[in-house]
């Protein structure tokens, strides 16, 4: 793991990183450390004005010359934010498994956004009765400003284990989710990225450019594009 001396600067968080996808930059980070088998339970603070672009993306090793066994993303499409996960049965009858979920809030707003997404998280949820009390069943989703997007149930086990972590993307990961090309990488600041699981902020391997300026103020947005 790469841990930089950050500077002390009013009003600029220290590990706001500029991605550019013209330069194809994207931020790695090392799971062996990290237990997302069975769940996962990341945060990801972000600014753009893209409306099409992966800001988050891990993969099994492939099977085969075509396409990684299962993989899951966090991405913007039309400027709204979804959280996607494939994971089919092992060399199966034809069917697979896994979960979409997205937001009914457009994130391209040059705002910064702070996105909390879990996969088989325990939460509650309402009795099956209206004077029943909540039961507690896993979730797969994201809250963003407060407001949970979530599918109930238990989704199979990632075959994920000390595979690596993508931030920010390109367009060679985000095809794997978007088969035309559309979605694209990303282009904005990166602010943070959290393993809650563990209370941890994680540090990337290529760390690309320390940014500090103006920009990662959490009071200056990005001009709309």
């Amino acid at each position: 793991m790469i841990s930089f001396q950050c500077l002390l600067v009013v009003k600029v968080h220290c590990r706001c990183y500029k991605l550019e996808e013209s330069q194809n930059q994207y931020l790695t980070y090392e799971s062996s450390g990290i237990d997302f088998t069975e769940s996962s339970n990341f945060q990801l603070s972000f600014k753009t004005t893209k409306a099409n672009s992966l800001l988050y993306y891990s993969e099994s090793e492939y099977r085969d010359d075509d396409a990684p066994l299962d993989y899951e993303g966090l991405y913007i499409y039309e400027g709204i934010l979804h959280y996607f996960i494939f994971n089919p049965t092992i060399y199966g009858g034809g069917f697979s498994r896994g979960a979409h979920v997205k937001t009914d809030k457009e994130v391209n707003n040059g705002t910064w956004i702070t996105v909390e997404f879990f996969r088989n998280k325990e939460g509650l949820v309402p009795g099956a009765f209206s004077d029943s009390n909540p039961i507690t069943m896993n979730q797969t989703g994201i809250i963003i400003n407060g407001d949970k997007f979530a599918f109930d149930g238990t989704i199979d086990k990632m075959d994920v284990a000390d595979q690596k972590l993508y931030v920010g993307g390109h367009s060679e990961l985000a095809v794997r989710i978007d088969k035309q090309g559309k979605l694209g990488g990303f282009d904005g600041y990166i602010d943070m990225f959290k393993d809650l699981k563990s209370n941890t902020e994680l540090d990337p391997m290529e760390p690309g450019k320390l940014f500090e300026s103006k920009e990662c103020d959490r009071n200056s947005p990005l001009p709309l594009a």
